[in-house]
């Protein structure tokens, strides 16, 4: 077979219906680069922004477990103020600091209390406040029903 009834040499110049000739044309080609680009980069946006609400739902956790945090300890504050056993002492000032003001709220039953302070001023940078309590003595009846 020469190739000119038909064969292997006339397939070859038989066009499909999908062949097309190549686009040379410049404004084709950026509508197609435009097209990849959105195509592309609508799931990169798409995870920016899931990635950006994460970090919000964060930080929404974490103020959430410090407000529950808060509450705790002043439902604590409340039940050690409330209690039926509650010692309230004043504290002497420092020398240092003779305007301030301490008073003591002990629950005799639990052992818990609370400080409050007024009037002191703030510690020194790399410098720490100190409550001291000694324990009580016989003679010592400031601290009434307390062990």
């Amino acid at each position: 077979m020469n190739g000119s009834t038909g064969g292997i040499d006339g397939e070859r110049h038989r066009r499909s219906p999908h062949d097309r000739p190549a686009v040379t044309s410049r404004g084709r080609v950026g509508l197609r680069r435009a097209a990849i680009f959105v195509m592309l980069g609508m799931p990169a946006a798409s995870l920016l922004l899931a990635a950006q609400k994460q970090l919000e739902l964060v930080g929404v956790e974490r103020e959430a477990a410090a407000t529950r945090a808060r509450a705790d300890r002043y439902g604590r504050m409340v039940e050690i103020l409330g209690s039926q056993q509650l010692v309230i002492r004043s504290m002497a000032p420092a020398t240092s600091q003779p305007e301030a003001r301490a008073v003591v709220y002990l629950d005799a039953s639990s052992g818990e209390g609370v400080l409050t302070v007024r009037r002191a001023l703030p510690s020194a940078s790399g410098r720490a406040l100190q409550l001291w309590v000694r324990p009580r003595r016989k003679a010592d009846q400031r601290w009434p029903g307390l062990a």
